[in-house]
């Protein structure tokens, strides 16, 4: 249970928590739900105002687990659900709507089962579509959503009908309209620190300090989800230090392009991985 408050800090007159993609109403700012997680990922929604919270995610340890308040000050579009019913908020950035949740699904949009590939061995040898979550801890999924090679992310399937994995060319646009200078699109490596294009991402709970920047004025609500190496081992150092997401743009025949946030820095990372890798992956509406 726990209270959503307006942006003035008082207690929501219409609204509702969005937790693990149940809808729960408020009565005078304060929601409850029941849950058989062992961990939750919530917002809160004004609906007057039309505002969101950042996510916030918390570890169920009792019968009774208190959420701290969620401050919907966030502009707030819509909602989108996945074939697996998962719900995400979505947000607008740049004149584009942008999921504002790491994609969860366990399928593709066709019903085609996604496989969960948990063995370092024969995560290596997957060309074709794949998925895990962090350290192959479903604790983690509600949260940052799942990890996906870009076998998964390339497949034109894999997000909902009427979206689709972001482009390079979708991934620049986002970086221009929250201010990247434009001769720097193209350079691999950290670019935008000094106009805080990755501090306008980054939300502001779950990162390790210092979360360099951090304002999440975007919305986009970028989380340090970790990554799983072509090995199959997983980044452990990244999971609350860095978060990844693909585009689907590849770089070359092994490699493809992605993005990464960072705690330490306040721009906004753009690499060629190697597309045996496990990221996140956000969806963009055609």
């Amino acid at each position: 249970m726990g209270r959503v408050l307006d942006c003035s800090g008082a207690p929501v007159e219409r609204g509702y928590a969005w937790a693990n993609g149940q809808m729960a109403f408020c009565v005078e700012g304060v929601y409850q739900f029941m849950t058989c997680a062992d961990s939750i990922s919530v917002r809160g929604v004004d609906i007057l105002a039309d505002n969101c919270s950042e996510p916030i995610g918390a570890v169920v340890t009792n019968d009774t687990t208190v959420v701290a308040d969620l401050t919907t000050c966030i502009d707030m579009y819509g909602v989108l659900t996945d074939v697996d019913g998962n719900r995400y908020q979505t947000v607008p950035i740049g004149g584009r709507i942008w999921m504002a949740e790491n994609l969860r699904t366990t399928r593709y949009r066709n019903g085609a089962l996604i496989p969960n590939v948990t063995v370092n061995s024969a995560w290596y040898q997957m060309i074709s579509g794949a998925w895990c979550n962090f350290e192959n801890n479903s604790g983690y999924d509600a949260i940052y959503g799942k990890l996906y090679n870009w076998g998964a992310a390339a497949d034109p399937d894999l997000c909902p009908l009427g979206w689709h994995v972001p482009t390079e060319m979708e991934w620049q646009g986002l970086e221009l309209a929250l201010g990247m200078p434009p001769a720097s699109l193209d350079e691999p490596g950290l670019r935008g620190g000094a106009q805080n294009v990755g501090g306008k991402m980054k939300a502001n709970t779950l990162w390790f300090e210092p979360n360099v920047g951090q304002t999440n004025e975007s919305g986009f609500c970028g989380l340090p989800g970790g990554g799983r190496y072509e090995s199959g081992v997983f980044n452990i150092i990244e999971l609350g230090y860095g978060g990844t997401w693909w585009s689907s743009t590849a770089y070359d025949a092994d490699h493809a392009w992605t993005r990464d946030l960072f705690n330490n820095t306040a721009g906004f990372n753009r690499y060629g991985q190697n597309k045996k890798n496990g990221a996140c992956v956000r969806c963009i509406r055609d």
